[in-house]
């Protein structure tokens, strides 16, 4: 794992079609990831596992088995980036 991963991350901006408020990603030293979305009636949360080759993290869902490739960096000003598919989205450190 890369431990600069490791935490709670918000998002805070998104290239995609919908930039939700709400939206967590909690990576662990153990290697789960948890996913999450407020929505306006309830919590929404995926549970991962994930693993990091180079500058990549390797998600994958236990109950829809088939992994996942983002490209990520850890800026200097302590965001993270995500490329997923050429969408790029940042996050910052909660925890």
């Amino acid at each position: 794992m890369t431990s600069g991963l490791v935490g709670r991350w918000r998002l805070v901006h998104t290239e995609g079609p919908a930039n939700f408020e709400g939206v967590t990603i909690d990576f662990a030293a153990d290697g789960s990831l948890q996913y999450s979305i407020e929505l306006a009636d309830r919590v929404q949360i995926m549970n991962l596992t994930y693993s990091v080759s180079g500058d990549e993290i390797i998600s994958n869902q236990p109950s829809a088995t088939g992994e996942e490739r983002t490209r990520f960096v850890l800026g200097a000003d302590g965001r993270l980036e995500l490329n997923h598919g050429g969408t790029r989205s940042w996050y910052e450190r909660v925890k």
